[in-house]
């Protein structure tokens, strides 16, 4: 049997976002505009911002700086990456241990945990908001695209770069949730089995598109299973009961058979008269 993902783990995942891709990324967090249909509007005031992010320009600016310094002669592109986009998950029985620390606690241990990547990285937190107006708590981070060098984040986030950074998320909520543990490693699950599309990690904004449908049709599965179950039930109750009404009739007729017997014996037996054990019919 393959290997499925660990529920009580936490997970941590990147994506580099191009300055348009920054600016729908931060509209989502801050829950500016139009909100997607999987957001529950009524909720939207049990979000928290642990960090304010800075205008887009100053942090553009700075990486122009920063490249400049470190001898990029080349503009920088327009679709070059300016942030690194980041969220937090929890798996099913993480999310409930989680969830039942206070408010107080839970930003104190998201925003160690950011701040922990971010000196990985050598590059500064622009941007930390948790959402509890959707389907599953989780929080959103962003971090600036180039280290204090003006070398690229995207340069360092390889495989064996991002398997530490969930070794390093496990290691930074275990001490504020001793109940989270430390998620599958993504080759001991294929190795396991696992289909490439169950452990590949997907996008942020993929996770917000698909995720909801992913559980609507979940919940539409279970839903046909239930009914399934129910019907089938129904069904073998039913062929209990015709089943037994079947073996009540069965021994209704036997009955009756074994007493016609019985009957047609005793008038045989009347119409010969009774032969007694000594050979000599009276009548």
């Amino acid at each position: 049997m393959a290997m499925p993902s660990n529920p009580k783990a936490a997970c941590l995942r990147l994506a580099t976002c191009s300055p348009s891709k920054a600016r729908r990324q931060r509209r989502h967090d801050m829950r500016s505009g139009r909100l997607p249909d999987y957001v529950d509007a009524s909720r939207s005031h049990l979000n928290r911002c642990l960090v304010l992010p800075r205008p887009f320009d100053q942090i553009t600016d700075e990486i122009d700086r920063l490249r400049a310094a470190a001898g990029r002669k080349r503009k920088r592109k327009k679709n070059a990456a300016v942030l690194i986009a980041g969220i937090v998950g929890f798996g099913t029985q993480a999310q409930a241990q989680f969830g039942a620390l206070a408010d107080a606690q839970q930003d104190a241990a998201i925003l160690a945990l950011v701040k922990a990547v971010a000196l990985r990285l050598d590059t500064p937190v622009e941007s930390i908001d948790i959402h509890r107006d959707e389907s599953a708590f989780h929080a959103h981070f962003s971090l600036r695209a180039y280290d204090e060098g003006g070398q690229p984040l995207s340069a360092r986030m390889n495989a064996e770069f991002l398997s530490d950074l969930q070794t390093l998320t496990f290691e930074v909520l275990s001490k504020f949730c001793p109940a989270i543990e430390r998620g599958h490693k993504k080759q001991d699950r294929l190795d396991s089995g696992a289909r490439m599309s169950d452990v590949i990690h997907r996008s942020v904004h993929r996770l917000h598109i698909e995720l909801p449908l992913e559980i609507s049709q979940r919940e539409a599965q279970k839903k046909d299973i239930i009914a399934a179950c129910e019907i089938a039930r129904d069904e073998l109750t039913a062929v209990k009961a015709n089943r037994r009404h079947e073996m009540e009739q069965a021994q209704a007729i036997q009955q009756a058979a074994n007493e016609e017997k019985k009957q047609a014996e005793a008038v045989q037996r009347k119409a010969k008269g009774h032969v007694p054990r000594d050979g000599v019919a009276r009548r």
